[in-house]
């Protein structure tokens, strides 16, 4: 690492930057004030970071608390998410698998249990990532007349794709195949099949030699057809199955079309989009969509009212320019090809099902922020380190290097957006003047565990690592000439607790203790003279406990903030090792992650804007040696190994860091 800045370079810059602090520090009685934190002076005014200019005071004894037992949720968390019944339950039930142990273990055996149940989880999750890169890609085209330039790219872009995939995400094998259809009227020729291949050589001389654009009689062609002959007459094999669509016409019925059609009232063999659909859904095959006309618009509309969104490539090239065409068929192909793969190798259960949970939300900003109420909280960040040393220490992320602040806010009721992990809400950020637009995202999952402020923190832990990482590799890149800046946008964990009210029934006694105020919050109940502590539902005398079995109600929310890109927001590569986009910077810099930390880490997953000569990132995922820290989508020593190190190729960013070679 001859050409990478030093520890001590790195400190001296972020020493200056720790002076722009504003808010309040637990570390320091006196509340001392500094100047505003910033990014890179080059960032635009627009990305400033969100309620950085609030003072404020520590009031809650009960957020305090919270996080003095910080290490121990965690802990529970991480082995209730791997699966550990004592950790599921109410009561202090005990474990299936492990009868003479139960949840009030000693915090080292909860430890080593957790990191036992940890690593179960990650071979799960790899062996589901390995599944995943194996793909099934499968052409329909419409065949008949109009359709030979489509033919032709689908064969010349082949190529292209088998040898981009080697280069930029070699651990995808796909094998392809061939369904082309044209009409009724076409008697044998109707329906043509070539079963999946990994000889891409086979699929070419077979689109050069047996595949001719001809027939078609009306307007609409057998679209139904076509399909359900790729559906039942081909081997579908592998965990990543991927059908792309190309056709200019749509199928027969009236439902699709206005044209003269010799089937108005549908497939003359009784075939129905919901048929056809619902049997792709149900083999798991994810379906996209190559337009060329506006005739397959109607087409559209019904085909995403039975199995949602799916991508649709516009295909339409001015004067059928075959190079034009054959890029943006090479890119369509690419790009449906690593979105199934993301999609498959998230989660076990079934594609749809996950497509439609997270499909459940609102894409516009509401038009009347007046209506909507006016929410407080309290903002949470840690002190950016100082050294190498200091992120590899968890303790280093605990209280001490904690700053809070109150922060005036509206949301959006619905999310705009969703991923595996969390849905993103638009918001309205208060405590400036005017409001400024941010984003609030908030964890999937229900559930207390799944939303607790240890989660949040750890998030905003990620991104802070991440944060003084991009600092040293800009120092150093800066150094050696390397024009692209890697920023982050500076992490903010926000905690929101609810108002409510105590409704007694049968005469119950309400108990307060110390001279405090009873209050239980979202509609909490409580029954027979039980005594209420921290909000929730109260019977036969018993304590009050949230429906995770904790002492705490759930009346407490949370969430993290930052601000509204009004750029594209893409993603460039994925924590399993795909490159979605391929940017030599950003894989050197999750390379030097890995070197500049001795193998300790590596910061993936890595998605937001390019601006201004930089790209300006978010929500970042780590790969870690210690198994019990960044969440579940840090895959430890496999992880770096399986998903970054077995797909990472050095570019020429790596070379001029000096970076060690890995990839060939």
């Amino acid at each position: 690492m001859s050409k990478i800045c030093s520890e001590t370079d790195s400190e001296v810059e972020l020493n200056k930057e720790e002076q722009g602090d504003t808010e309040i520090d637990l570390k320091n009685p006196d509340h001392a004030c500094h100047a505003v934190d910033s990014l890179d002076s080059t960032i635009g005014s627009s990305y400033s970071l969100c309620g950085l200019t609030q003072k404020s005071t520590i009031t809650s004894e009960t957020l305090l608390s919270e996080l003095s037992v910080h290490k121990v949720k965690r802990i529970e968390r991480y082995a209730y998410e791997a699966g550990d019944d004592r950790y599921k339950s109410k009561s202090k039930s005990k474990s299936k698998e492990n009868p003479s142990t139960d949840s009030v273990d000693p915090a080292s055996k909860k430890e080593a249990d957790a990191i036992a149940l940890r690593e179960e989880a990650i071979s799960e999750t790899l062996t589901t990532i390995k599944k995943s890169l194996k793909v099934d890609l499968c052409f329909v085209l419409d065949c008949t007349g109009s359709m030979s330039s489509y033919i032709d790219a689908a064969k010349n872009c082949i190529q292209q794709v088998v040898e981009h995939m080697e280069q930029i995400n070699p651990t995808i094998k796909l094998w392809v195949g061939f369904c082309g259809y044209r009409d009724h009227c076409d008697g044998s020729d109707r329906i043509q099949i070539l079963d999946f291949t990994d000889s891409y050589s086979i699929f070419k001389s077979y689109l050069s030699d047996k595949v001719k654009a001809t027939g078609g009689g009306d307007a609409p062609e057998d679209v139904l057809g076509g399909l359900d002959a790729a559906i039942d007459k081909m081997k579908w094999t592998h965990r990543t199955r991927v059908l792309l669509h190309l056709g200019d016409a749509p199928p027969h019925g009236r439902r699709f079309t206005n044209k003269y059609d010799a089937y108005p009232d549908g497939d003359p063999n009784g075939l129905t989009a919901e048929s056809v659909l619902e049997k792709i859904q149900s083999e798991e095959i994810l379906y996209y969509f190559g337009k060329i006309t506006s005739l397959t618009d109607k087409m559209i509309d019904v085909f995403r009212d039975i199995i949602g969104e799916f991508l649709i490539f516009d295909l339409n090239v001015d004067g059928e320019d075959p190079k034009a065409l054959t890029t943006k068929l090479f890119e369509a192909v690419c790009s449906s090809i690593t979105s199934s793969v993301i999609l498959t190798s998230s989660e076990a259960e079934n594609i749809y099902r996950r497509k439609r949970k997270n499909l459940e939300k609102d894409p516009q900003k509401p038009a009347e922020w007046d209506t909507l109420p006016t929410e407080t909280g309290k903002l949470l960040h840690y002190r950016f380190p100082k050294t190498i040393a200091d992120i590899k220490n968890p303790y280093y992320f605990t209280k001490p290097n904690l700053v809070i602040k109150k922060f005036t806010y509206k949301r959006a009721p619905k999310p705009f957006s969703s991923g595996s992990e969390r849905y993103a809400y638009f918001a309205l950020n208060l405590t400036r003047e005017p409001a400024e637009e941010i984003i609030i995202k908030e964890c999937v999952e229900i559930g207390k565990k799944a939303n607790s402020l240890e989660r949040y923190l750890e998030m905003i832990e990620t991104s802070t690592i991440a944060y003084f990482l991009s600092k040293q590799f800009n120092a150093a890149a800066k150094l050696l000439d390397i024009k692209k800046k890697v920023n982050f946008l500076k992490p903010q964990a926000l905690r929101h607790k609810d108002g409510g009210e105590v409704k007694v029934k049968d005469g119950g006694e309400v108990k307060v203790k110390d001279g405090g105020e009873v209050k239980v919050k979202d509609g909490g109940e409580v029954k027979d003279g039980g005594e209420v502590k921290d909000g929730g539902e109260v019977k036969d005398g018993g304590e009050v406990k949230d429906s995770e079995g904790d002492k705490e109600g759930s009346n407490i929310q949370c969430y993290t903030i930052e601000p509204m890109f009004h750029e594209t927001f893409k993603r460039f590569n994925i924590n399993n090792g795909i490159i979605k986009e391929y940017h030599s910077t950003l894989e050197a810099f999750a390379h030097f992650t890995y070197e500049q930390t001795k193998g300790y880490l590596v910061v993936y997953d890595l998605q937001g804007i390019e601006i201004d000569g930089q790209f300006l990132l978010t929500d970042p995922a780590i790969h870690c040696e210690d198994k019990l820290r960044f969440g579940k989508t840090n895959l430890g020593e496999r992880g770096i190994k399986e998903c970054f190190l077995a797909n990472h190729k050095c570019g020429n960013v790596c070379e001029k860091l000096g970076l060690a070679k890995i990839g060939d």
